[in-house]
């Protein structure tokens, strides 16, 4: 993972993207300490807005937050984050969705997290069919994101969505960093794709099947 992300800011990148199902997240490598919560549903209970699209130039910046700036072409997503002295610098680089190592035979969706203090960033991509809703959800609280677009892109989609800061991880409690589940869903309110998360208190966070 490329350096150069703010001081201070919590950075972490997330690549266990899968369709939906009911089982446990899957591991990405080495063993997960075993959470101490049982596992935190997420349900809506009222409908969520629809995600509001953002047209974009190829190339064009969007800047998320004061410190953090994305933008998308037609098979990249790339991101930046201030520094101390008002320089930016790359936090992950850029991505390329033609990878041989991202799912392209299912709906699958990718997270990469950074955050400070202040607030968390989650700004990734969703490979699938168009989407009507991406949705973070962290301690069942669902945060509808922004997807965004831009000219010569095929078969996937870019979305940002701006949380609260996110807890820090309790190695002698074995408990994992925080972070959000993210949600893909069709205009039915019909899970396409999921990122499995970690709740607060160290539990599977989930996105519900149906909105």
């Amino acid at each position: 993972m490329p350096g150069g992300g703010a001081p201070g800011n919590a950075a972490a990148e997330l690549e266990a993207a899968s369709a939906p199902s009911t089982g446990a997240a899957g591991s990405t490598g080495a063993a997960a300490p075993t959470p101490t919560g049982s596992p935190t549903p997420s349900s809506t209970r009222t409908a969520l807005p629809l995600s509001p699209v953002r047209q974009v130039a190829p190339g064009e910046k969007i800047l998320v937050t004061d410190d953090t700036r994305i933008w998308f072409t037609a098979n990249q997503r790339c991101d930046e984050s201030r520094e101390s002295d008002g320089s930016w610098h790359t936090s992950f680089g850029c991505r390329d969705v033609r990878s041989d190592n991202l799912e392209h035979d299912k709906p699958s969706v990718y997270a990469q997290t950074s955050g400070n203090r202040d607030r968390s960033v989650v700004a990734s991509f969703y490979l699938g069919p168009t989407p009507s809703r991406i949705v973070a959800f962290f301690d069942g609280k669902p945060t509808v994101a922004t997807i965004v677009t831009t000219a010569g892109m095929k078969g996937w989609t870019g979305y940002y969505v701006v949380l609260p800061p996110m807890p820090t991880g309790d190695p002698s409690a074995h408990r994992r960093p925080a972070g959000p589940a993210i949600g893909v869903y069709d205009a039915e309110g019909k899970l396409l794709a999921e990122n499995p998360g970690t709740a607060s208190d160290g539990s599977d966070e989930r996105a519900p099947q149906r909105l």
